[in-house]
């Protein structure tokens, strides 16, 4: 699945192999994202890359550079959080998981959340996250409420699922079958 993204007066507009998908019938309509003022720091993106061992997907990359990570904007909608929720999430226990600061800006925390998130999960020694973050393949899309939710690249290097990784617990639980579904059942509350 080739994913491509546009911003028309902040409104995010997704082509999945080419085709422009219809966001009508989802939440997608009611936000509105702020397109980011940099350009994203390569050398950085490379070194988070070496750390975690993820190629980093090239739509992943055009999603932050124009929503910037920042708070999305609730628009002609009553609710003000925008969240994701899922009955598989955290265990078939239904729970939302607020985007407070919107989707995080991939290169302001990834290299530390890999390495932490290394040493948590899989209880190495400091001295080895790069080998353990290889093992994990997460790479995080924001956090909340002490759990993440992440891309999940251990089964497919260009098609990751989304995943909830529990940081009290620690698990991961299956959350989206791929970062289109996750975009398209984003919820307000």
């Amino acid at each position: 699945m080739e994913l491509q993204f546009s911003l028309d007066s902040g409104k995010l507009i997704i082509k999945k192999d080419g085709e422009v998908v219809d966001t009508k019938h989802s939440l997608l309509s009611f936000i509105r994202w702020t397109e980011r003022e940099t350009p994203l720091n390569k050398k950085e993106l490379r070194n988070m890359e070496e750390i975690s061992g993820i190629k980093i997907p090239e739509f992943y990359l055009q999603f932050i550079q124009l929503t910037g990570g920042d708070n999305p904007e609730v628009v002609d909608h009553p609710g003000e959080t925008v969240c994701f929720s899922s009955a598989t999430v955290m265990g078939g226990r239904f729970e939302q998981h607020p985007i407070m600061d919107g989707i995080e800006d991939i290169q302001d925390h990834s290299t530390a959340f890999v390495a932490e998130f290394a040493y948590e999960y899989n209880n190495e020694d400091d001295s080895d996250h790069a080998l353990t973050a290889r093992t994990l393949k997460l790479l995080p899309l924001y956090s909340s409420n002490g759990s993440a939710m992440c891309l999940d690249f251990s089964e497919s290097a260009t098609d990751p699922k989304v995943v909830c990784a529990d940081t009290a617990e620690p698990d991961v639980f299956p959350a989206a079958d791929n970062f289109l579904d996750f975009l398209l059942h984003l919820e307000i509350i």
